[in-house]
């Protein structure tokens, strides 16, 4: 809230560098984690949360309207049934 009053372009910025870190820590050290997550179920729900969750902050700090905080909540549910997923697959995974 603060930053869509106050600062939404510099908001922007800062979750702009640290999405851009990031990726390009990802990008890095790719080939170890990699194969883990090809194989992984619980990791690919865990990388969709994140992902979701990602989007859904980005419209919540630039995006006004009725339609996009519809949006916006949407994808914080999805990204909260994703992460449940990642949970409940975890132990299972394992055995």
């Amino acid at each position: 809230m603060w930053s869509r009053h106050h600062a939404p372009r510099w908001a922007l910025v800062v979750l702009g560098t640290v999405l851009a870190a990031a990726v390009l820590a990802a990008v890095a050290t790719a080939p170890r984690w990699w194969p883990v997550l090809k194989g992984s179920p619980p990791w690919r729900f865990f990388m969709l949360a994140v992902a979701f969750g990602v989007v859904s902050q980005g419209l919540d700090i630039e995006a006004s309207g009725r339609f996009a905080q519809a949006l916006e909540e949407v994808l914080e549910l999805d990204g909260a049934l994703a992460l449940c997923f990642s949970a409940w697959l975890l132990p299972r995974h394992q055995r």
